[in-house]
């Protein structure tokens, strides 16, 4: 349905082989392959938070220009595409309470730095999302105002009225907030964040705030250019009824498709593994929602790691494709993100950057559009409290450029000291690093965006070892295979021989623990040793 036009070989991004050739000759030379350009949907996204990201005129936040000025370290990385948290005028540091839709927050710049943005993104071949937030807006949009002063006075029949949901009951229900002794309304995430009444877009699709809603689209799809959109709280735009909530995203993706019919739109879902309710919301035409199995310490890459068995690798693959069948939605597989947490911590790899690393290749191995969230790169840490939690803020803390674009902490964050916030150091100093993390992110990168196995592929479990802690799975799409060779034992190499298939060489490798590679003792018989947390990508 959004697919554009098959996908063709162009500019080549090849991946350097000299050091592991020099450091042992019986090591595995890399096949040069072109970085295939994206031109669908199933990309490499790069999660940012403005408010910490790149700060460009010194103020401590960060900002829109700021990002224009990081784009091409981004790019570099091997991330084709960007979703920015909201960028509308707010009085949060996050902007999920939204004042005004069609506009950009003056802390972050103005709507010409975004078309800015959004063209330098375009230039780059990189795609950007806009954070859609319709479930709710802010106590200050004027909308709110006049639908509170339209029930206030029992006016049910201004049109306002109706844009959100009032109580005119003594009782207060939960998820309400009172404002008067018969006189409340819906607010699920809290006070300041009351809830739009979408029954009404259901009712009278052509209604006034169906049409203002649909002008929303339209001014980011069109007049600003935006590539599509993720949407936020999902599941509570009608809590507790995924009918409704089916209903509502049929709406909104066929408006959004009326507008730029190749627009492209991700939702938050429903945060259980393997959810049926992501399922439901797939048939919807929405392109897919996140795969919160994948993510957070309980999640399938935390498990591969923590049981040294990747077995799940292939039956995660084929559950994801689950939930998409029948439909033309993706999987949206990530680790961590802006509510969750992060990375460093989930694969308790403080200590372990080559927990990180590999943490990192098994969600780049999996299908569909993969979501890195923004410092994770260099191992960002969220700092747990007193009290055993980690704020919100606490996730959302400054990018470590160790540069003048270093935010200033959020307000109300812990304070912690820089090794506890970033145990790997700055962006300045992992770059130049060639065993960071960073730099093999940016190896990961290039593996994925090299073969649409991966990350259109399907899944075929083929091989596992005794001891569970290797397995091989050929991963194909329209006719074309390789096959994904995983060890995720942490100290031990293993041996793995694939005569019996129908592949002849390995094309590339991602070995995890610094001055590791995989090796083939004869270069006439087709068996490799995989080192500890290793994987080979042979065809």
């Amino acid at each position: 349905m959004k697919l554009s036009s098959l996908l063709v070989f162009s500019s080549v991004l090849f991946i350097g082989t000299t050091a592991l050739s020099s450091c042992n000759p019986n090591s595995i030379p890399e096949k040069d392959i072109p970085v295939i350009p994206c031109e669908d949907d199933y990309r490499t996204m790069y999660q940012i938070m403005p408010y910490s990201f790149a700060d460009s005129d010194g103020d401590g936040i960060g900002d829109l220009q700021g990002i224009i000025d990081k784009l091409d370290y981004i790019h570099d990385l091997g991330f084709n595409g960007l979703w920015l948290t909201p960028v509308q005028q707010s009085s949060s540091y996050h902007k999920y309470d939204i004042d005004d839709y069609m506009s950009i927050d003056s802390k972050f710049g103005t709507i010409d730095d975004y078309k800015t943005l959004v063209n330098e993104c375009h230039d780059r071949d990189m795609t950007i999302i806009l954070d859609l937030v319709f479930n709710h807006t802010s106590d200050d949009h004027q909308w709110f105002k006049k639908s509170m002063a339209a029930a206030s006075r029992e006016k049910y029949d201004d049109p306002y009225y109706s844009y959100y949901v009032w109580n005119h009951d003594t009782s207060v229900p939960s998820g309400y907030t009172q404002i008067a002794s018969n006189l409340s309304y819906e607010s699920r995430f809290w006070s300041g964040m009351p809830d739009l009444n979408l029954q009404e877009v259901l009712d009278h699709p052509d209604g006034q705030l169906a049409s203002d809603l649909k002008e929303i689209m339209r001014f980011w799809l069109e007049d600003c250019d935006v590539d599509g959109f993720r949407l936020d709280a999902v599941t509570s735009y009608f809590t507790g009824n995924v009918a409704n909530n089916t209903a509502f995203l049929t709406w909104l993706n066929d408006t959004a498709e009326s507008i730029k019919p190749d627009v492209y739109i991700v939702g938050e879902g429903n945060w259980g593994g393997y959810s049926n309710e992501n399922a439901t919301y797939n048939t919807s035409g929405v392109n897919g929602f996140f795969n919160f199995e994948t993510s957070t310490a309980g999640g399938e890459i935390a498990s591969i790691i923590n049981t040294m068995r990747p077995s799940t690798y292939a039956y995660a693959i084929n559950k994801m494709w689950g939930l998409c069948e029948g439909t033309d939605a993706i999987p949206a597989p990530f680790i961590a993100n802006h509510d969750n947490g992060r990375m460093l911590g989930f694969l308790s790899g403080r200590d372990a950057p080559e927990r990180m690393k590999f943490g990192y290749a098994l969600l780049q191995m999996l299908p569909g559009a993969t979501y890195h969230y923004y410092g994770d790169e260099v191992g960002m840490a969220a700092i747990v409290g007193s009290d055993g939690k980690v704020k919100d803020e606490d996730k959302r803390q400054p990018m470590p450029w160790g540069d003048e674009y270093t935010c200033k902490p959020i307000l109300g964050s812990t304070n912690a000291s820089d090794d506890e916030k970033y145990p790997y150091g700055t962006v300045k100093d992992n770059l130049k690093d060639t065993n960071s993390i960073i730099n093999f992110i940016k190896k990961v990168n290039t593996v994925r965006n090299q073969h649409l196995e991966i990350t259109h592929g399907s899944a075929e479990q083929i091989y596992r070892s005794v001891d569970m802690a290797v397995t091989a799975t050929i991963r194909s799409y329209q006719g074309q295979s390789i096959l994904v060779v995983i060890n995720a034992h942490s100290s031990q190499s293993k041996t793995y021989n694939f005569e019996e298939t129908q592949f002849s060489e390995v094309v590339g490798q991602l070995a995890c623990q610094s001055g590791t590679y995989i090796q083939q003792k004869d270069k006439n018989v087709k068996e490799i040793i995989i080192p500890p947390m290793g994987i080979a990508i042979i065809a």
